[in-house]
């Protein structure tokens, strides 16, 4: 038994060491071919262990000698002949991945190089430049200043900016405020002061807010008396908010001193851009409406101003501009351009019931610029919290320091479903019968239309529970 133990210790013994020598000569043959083709200069142990022949260290020294040697078993496994590797750009030549994924995409070295002279050492950037026809110049520019082209929307964006007179000397500009070309053209044509975007990013106010308080006239040294940092219902709870008929406050005087709001109500109450049609709003817009307006309060001479006549006057202002057209279907939808702005509505005194309600927040603002004292805590806004998808109308706030006062305002006169043109008497048009179980007090006056079809009071304060009074994230 133990003669046995023996024999097969010796049989192990012997096999393990043939192994070895037989190891070491491979390893040793191995050796010498490198060194019968003179490569007496490198570590060949290293080069050997990650499987790279003599025959490859000297193709690659003869049509790539700038790659090393110890680099050329990335190549290989990737199949990137030395002359493909050669012919890419000194910045990159020896990147094998990045001349791998230009492969990979279609692109050829040539291409990958005019974009790497632009600027971008970026492989995936480079593809998506390529990809989506924006030229090495341009795309060194974007590229500089962080705005990226992913997509085939987000090229015809940039497209339509440059259309628009955007050029690279504008793109420095931008850099740190958006990364994306529909922010980018959103922001160029709106025209407003990148020094303001800029500022109202250092105070965490997003780019939408940005310019919905520019356009209301609000400046960075009044915002942060705007708002305080106390959560919503820590202010307003639900058991503090009051639905009113408008006609309940004829002759109803609010504070004159802007009272400050938890951050999240102030934000939803001034922002202007819903629907998409604020995408193209631009400071000359501005001006144009803004003209108008004041030509409007001039006229009727308004002697005693308060936030009922001053919501009737928005009304008025807004339905003598506009005839009812369904302009979101049809042939008519297609004269408006793809990237169309509220004004252009305007200023051809056609729209639906969102662009009603879009321009009755354009005017209010612009009147409360005329009548802060009035109107320094009103607050006009699109529908809030409600179940309707098909209609759209204005949602009044007046904040107390106890209390936040809703109402609403519809400027289009829907009847048994169907619109109708508002050239009509306005005061026909703001009166409506309320049906029953509203929440609305006193069955008296409210401009516009107001049926449990459209709100539900209920769902209301479950949403501005769910809206306003979580605990930030």
């Amino acid at each position: 038994m133990n003669i046995t133990n023996h024999v097969i210790k010796l049989i192990t013994a012997l096999l393990i060491t043939t192994s070895v020598c037989v190891n070491a000569d491979i390893t040793e043959q191995k050796k010498e071919d490198f060194l019968n083709a003179g490569l007496v200069n490198y570590d060949i142990k290293y080069l050997i262990k990650v499987g790279t022949t003599p025959e490859q260290v000297l193709l690659f020294a003869e049509k790539a000698p700038m790659i090393s040697p110890y680099l050329i078993h990335h190549f290989t496994k990737r199949n990137i002949a030395p002359e493909i590797a050669a012919s890419f750009h000194p910045d990159v030549v020896e990147n094998n991945l990045f001349i791998e994924q230009i492969l990979l995409a279609g692109l050829t070295p040539e291409t990958a190089n005019s974009y790497v002279e632009a600027g971008i050492d970026n492989c995936r950037a480079i593809i998506s430049y390529a990809k989506h026809g924006v030229p090495p110049d341009l795309a060194g520019s974007l590229y500089k200043n962080k705005i990226h082209v992913t997509t085939e929307h987000s090229r015809n964006e940039l497209q339509e900016a440059l259309e628009h007179g955007l050029t690279t000397k504008d793109l420095p500009r931008y850099n740190g405020i958006t990364d994306n070309t529909f922010e980018l053209k959103k922001l160029y044509l709106s025209k407003v002061p990148v020094d303001f975007l800029h500022d109202a990013l250092s105070n965490n106010i997003t780019l939408e807010g940005a310019r919905s308080l520019y356009f209301r006239g609000i400046d960075m040294e009044t915002y942060p008396s705007l708002i305080s940092d106390q959560q919503t219902c820590t202010v307003y709870p639900t058991t503090h908010l009051e639905f009113e008929y408008l006609g309940n406050l004829n002759g109803y005087q609010s504070k004159k001193e802007p009272i400050p709001l938890p951050k999240a109500l102030f934000s939803r109450l001034n922002t202007l851009s819903f629907y998409g049609t604020m995408n193209c709003f631009s400071t000359d817009d501005q001006e144009e409406i803004f003209k108008y307006v004041e030509d409007m309060v001039t006229e009727s001479n308004i002697k005693n101003p308060t936030i009922y006549r001053l919501l009737y006057m928005t009304a008025i202002i807004v339905s003598q501009k506009l005839n009812y057209e369904d302009v979101d279907r049809g042939e008519l939808k297609s004269t408006f351009p793809k990237s169309c702005s509220i004004a252009e509505y305007w200023r051809r005194g056609i729209g639906d019931c969102d662009k009603y309600a879009v321009l009755g927040m354009v005017v209010f603002s612009q009147l409360k610029q005329l009548f802060p004292d009035v109107l320094a805590n009103v607050y006009l806004t699109n529908e809030l919290f409600s179940k309707e998808l098909r209609h759209s109308w204005n949602t009044l706030v007046i904040a107390e320091e106890d209390r936040l006062i809703f109402t609403y305002i519809d400027i289009l006169n829907l009847e048994n479903g169907i619109d109708k043109s508002p050239k009509i008497n306005y005061q026909n048009l703001l009166l409506v019968k309320m049906m029953q179980n509203n929440p609305f007090r006193n069955k008296n006056e409210v401009l516009g239309i107001m049926t449990p079809k459209y709100f539900n009071h209920e769902y209301f304060l479950s949403e501005y529970e769910k809206h306003f009074c979580k605990p930030a994230q």
